[in-house]
């Protein structure tokens, strides 16, 4: 498994637009609880 239960639980995978159904139906990529689909959010430089 190349993620943690923790990450699956807690962590937002990003998806690119339009994907979000392909990625909740794609195993490994399913178990994640939260799925956004955009860039996420913006790092402070």
């Amino acid at each position: 498994m190349p993620f943690s239960l923790n990450t699956f639980n807690n962590a937002t995978l990003y998806v690119p637009v339009g994907t979000k159904e392909r990625y909740k139906e794609t195993k490994g990529w399913m178990d994640f609880l939260f799925i956004e689909e955009g860039e996420g959010p913006k790092q402070n430089r």
